[in-house]
C-alpha cells in the first residue's frame, strides 16, 4: 500500500517511515541499531543470492535500498485470477531459499516477521522478502504456522481465497520443507489466539 506525497511514494509501515524517491527506497528505522541490523541482514542475504532488495547505504537510522516493483501478498489475494497454487509454491520456495541462506540447520535463524506485507511478488511471479530489522532464532514451524495464520485471516472480499491459500501453503511447507504438520497446526493456533488478543477479533 502506497500514498503519493510531493513526488514521493510512502509505503505503509507501523514502525518506520518507508518511502520511494528517485528510484530508491528509503527506510527510516526507529533507531540506529535497527538500521544497522537491517543493512547487515540484507547485505548477507543478498550476497547469498536470496531475493531481497539490495542495500545501497546506511547513515544513522536511515537505510537506502533498491526498489522492488511488486505487489504485497494481501493485495494479490484481492485480485481475481491469481493462481493460488502458484502463489503458494513461490512463497514456500522463497522460505526454503531463506533457510538455506540463513544456514538454519546450524544457526536456528528463522524469518520471524512473516506478515504478508513483507512478501512481494514481481511481474515474473517471483517472491521477494522485505523488512529485516531483527534476527530471530527458533523452529521453522514457528514461521510456517504464523504465515498460515496471517494468510487465512486477511480481510478479503472473498475470505475463502485466504483460507484456500493457507491450506496450500501449509501442505507445501510440510511436503517440500519437511515441516512437522502437528507443530504447524500448534503454531498456527497460537498466532490466531495472539491476533485475537491484539485485534479483539474472532477467528
Amino acid at each position: 500500500m502506497m500514498h503519493e506525497n510531493e513526488g514521493r511514494r510512502d509505503f505503509f509501515s507501523k514502525r518506520n517511515r518507508v518511502y520511494l524517491y528517485d528510484g530508491k527506497v528509503y527506510k527510516e528505522c526507529m533507531d540506529e541499531v535497527a538500521a544497522r541490523e537491517e543493512y547487515e541482514i540484507l547485505s548477507l542475504l543478498h550476497e547469498k543470492g536470496l531475493q531481497v532488495p539490495k542495500p545501497l547505504e546506511r547513515h544513522d537510522n536511515l537505510v537506502t535500498m533498491e526498489y522492488i516493483s511488486g505487489e504485497a501478498l494481501p493485495d494479490l489475494l484481492c485480485e481475481e485470477g491469481v493462481d493460488l497454487a502458484a502463489l503458494a509454491h513461490a512463497l514456500v520456495e522463497w522460505m526454503g531459499a531463506f533457510y538455506v541462506a540463513a544456514e538454519y540447520a546450524q544457526s536456528g535463524w528463522i524469518r520471524g516477521d512473516v506478515n504478508g506485507r513483507n512478501f512481494l511478488m514481481d511481474s515474473n511471479g517471483l517472491v521477494w522478502g522485505v523488512d529485516f530489522e531483527t534476527r530471530v532464532c527458533g523452529k521453522m514451524e514457528q514461521d510456517g504456522g504464523r504465515l498460515v495464520a496471517f494468510v487465512e485471516s486477511y480481510d478479503l472480499p472473498d475470505p475463502r481465497r485466504g483460507e484456500l491459500l493457507a491450506e496450500k501453503v501449509a501442505n507445501e511447507l510440510a511436503l517440500r520443507l519437511g515441516m512437522d504438520p502437528e507443530l504447524l497446526r500448534t503454531e498456527r493456533e497460537k498466532e490466531l489466539l495472539a491476533m485475537k488478543m491484539r485485534r479483539g477479533a474472532k477467528y
